[in-house]
């Protein structure tokens, strides 16, 4: 049914109008149901995703604050052996 025949349906028949509106109504009133319900799905894993970045973040922190450690642990290391084998024993 065309756009423009619509009115006319709706001045010639209006028992089968209403109920053409009804069934119209369900079938977007269904749709906006599952729309809803898939956007509820997408913010919690948009949640999910969020929370997961910053426990991410927090552990690259703490990976690179161990990772400064071992480096300066490597250099005070190396600097050991090189005083030591300007060691004469």
């Amino acid at each position: 049914m065309s756009a423009e025949s619509i009115p006319n349906f709706l001045k010639s028949r209006p028992v089968e109008a209403v109920d053409h509106v009804a069934f119209c109504r369900s079938g977007l009133t269904a749709e906006l149901e599952r729309t809803t319900e898939a956007i509820k799905v997408i913010d919690l894993r948009i949640d999910e995703t969020s929370e997961t970045l910053v426990r991410l973040q927090r552990q690259l922190a703490e990976d690179r604050d161990e990772l400064q450690q071992l480096e300066r642990a490597q250099r005070a290391v190396k600097r050991g052996i090189a005083e030591l084998d300007g060691v004469q024993l």
